[in-house]
Parts: C-alpha cells; structure tokens; sequence
C-alpha cells in the first residue's frame, strides 16, 4: 500500500504472530469480529467464541490465513460459568493452546443511568466476572504449560 509514494506496511509486517493462537469472546460481533481478522492477518491461528458453535465456526471459517493458520469456533457463554470452562476446554482441545485472550463479550445492559436499577446493574457485572474467569483459566494454563500469555 502506498501513501502518497510512501510505503506503509502491513498488520503482518508490524506484528507476526504466527505459532501463536488467540481466544476472543464474542467474536462474531463487531468489534470482535474486527479483532479476530487483524490477529488472523498477523498469523495467529483464531478461535472464536460465540454462545452459538455453528456461528463461531462459520465466523472462523471466513477468516485470512495468510501463514497458513487454521482457525476455530466454540461454544461459550462468559456469563455462564460452567461454559466459560467447557468454551475454554474446548479451545485448547482444538487449537492446541492458547497465548493471547480478548475478552471482547459483552452481555449489555438494556437500559441506561436514569432507569437502570440496582439489580439490572449487578447482573450486568456479570461481564466482569466471566472476564475474571477467563483471565484466570487462561493464567492457569500458561503456568502449567510454562509459557507465556496475554489478555486483552
């Protein structure tokens, strides 16, 4: 790409990220849709997370693997804590590992500062909590595999 007879590089010329695999929530909604595409761009191989499996996996599939990388789908909930760990099992169990999580999800909260009451905001928290979660079983993972990782 050229700016004005400047060259500009890539996403994958700045960040390589190839060999390293990539867990994001709510991936097949805007913003996370967005991030899975420039981490797929930088060579990470991508696994995406939705409530629903089929959408994760049709999201996976129509992403770049311009290193080759082969890229998943999963089942997960963060708001549900016995599929936060399912989704995350069955991450690893796919892609073999995982370095890099973004905590991208979000389960909104349907109203806003002057009608949001005390028990719709608490149970919006929620979103925190799962966060928590993930960070933690990612965290688990790269102690016991002696790696590194990263959470977004």
């Amino acid at each position: 790409m050229s700016n004005g007879g400047i060259s500009e590089p890539t996403i994958h010329h700045l960040i390589d990220l190839s060999g390293r695999v990539a867990l994001i929530t709510g991936a097949t909604g805007w913003l996370g849709s967005a991030f899975a595409r420039a981490l797929a761009e930088a060579g990470a191989t991508v696994v995406i997370s939705s409530r629903d499996a089929g959408r994760a996996a049709e999201a996976a599939a129509r992403l770049p693997a311009p290193g080759g990388a082969v890229h998943h789908g999963v089942a997960l909930d963060h708001m549900d804590p016995a599929s936060i760990e399912q989704g995350f099992t069955d991450a690893l169990n796919t892609a073999g590992m995982v370095d890099v999580l973004v905590n991208n999800g979000v389960d909104p909260c349907p109203k806003d500062l002057t009608d949001c009451t005390f028990e719709q905001f608490a149970e919006h928290q929620r979103n925190t909590a799962g966060y928590f979660v993930l960070a933690r079983c990612l965290r688990d993972h790269v102690v016991e595999r002696g790696g590194g990782g990263s959470v977004i």
